[in-house]
């Protein structure tokens, strides 16, 4: 599938001219922000031991943040996460630096606009184009389900989640020593289960962490993409895990990130 490269410039001193940027709800794998970071509107290049994060709040309020990349040319690239685009409205969304010393360094606001997914679940039979919509809807509710129950385990984790926001929001923002890290694992090719399930664990995470995964390279997000692989959104125990349609023939690559606490 072509991939869609939105390119940017957001400022780090003062608000950034930034248009809304359009996206649908639920796109997986396909959206990916090319960000350039300017001061003041000047160009602004991070030093070599800085990493990144893309930040996002979503309409709901649900908040996190995804690892990005940082470019030779000291341009930010990121993969818009499903989770950022699964509640339709406007995504709020900014971009943090962290160096060697945990200083933390974050920009201007910039937006998404999520537009509603469009299938309701009624049918169309009267479409001479029946089957061949029947066939797509049926991937489509496949994702849907995934979506649901995701939306489940979020709202049983609400109760808990506001509790540490109230917490969060009485904190130090300098204190940054817990902001998160990353890693990368292996989905190996002998592990599936019969049930075509795997687990993994993923070390360091605590009860009320956000962890994000994807693939490390294309190749590992085609076989991703080929098999149907998702992970379950509840990550309980340090223990995440993976759902196919059918067991690959070859080892995944994946890389993740754990924000700690709750991401503003």
């Amino acid at each position: 599938m072509t991939e869609v490269y939105k390119r940017i410039t957001v400022d780090l001193s003062r608000r950034s001219n930034v248009r809304l940027i359009f996206a649908s709800q639920n796109d997986i794998g396909a959206r990916n922000l090319m960000i350039t970071l300017t001061d003041g509107g000047i160009n602004y290049i991070p030093s070599d031991d800085c990493s990144a994060t893309l930040n996002f709040k979503r309409s709901d309020e649900v908040c996190g943040a995804v690892a990005a990349s940082i470019l030779r040319t000291g341009d930010i690239v990121v993969e818009i996460p499903q989770i950022a685009l699964a509640a339709p409205g406007i995504t709020v969304c900014s971009v943090s630096l962290f160096d060697s010393e945990k200083n933390k360094l974050t920009s201007s606001d910039f937006s998404l606009d999520i537009g509603e997914e469009f299938y309701s679940g009624e049918t169309i039979e009267d479409n001479p184009d029946y089957s061949l919509l029947q066939s797509l809807f049926a991937k489509m509710a496949e994702y849907a389900t995934a979506e649901s129950a995701r939306a489940a385990a979020e709202e049983a984790r609400k109760q808990s989640e506001e509790s540490r926001a109230m917490a969060e929001k009485v904190r130090d923002k300098k204190i940054t020593a817990n902001l998160g890290f990353g890693g990368s694992l292996k989905l190996s090719a002998s592990a599936w289960d019969s049930d075509f399930l795997q687990t993994v664990t993923v070390p360091y995470i605590g009860d009320d962490d956000l962890v994000q995964f994807q693939p490390a390279t294309r190749v590992d997000r085609a076989v991703m993409t080929n098999y149907r692989i998702f992970v379950e959104p509840d990550v309980s125990g340090g223990k995440a895990r993976f759902l196919a349609d059918a067991i690959p023939v070859s080892d995944i690559a994946l890389k993740y990130f754990v924000t700690k606490g709750r991401a503003v």
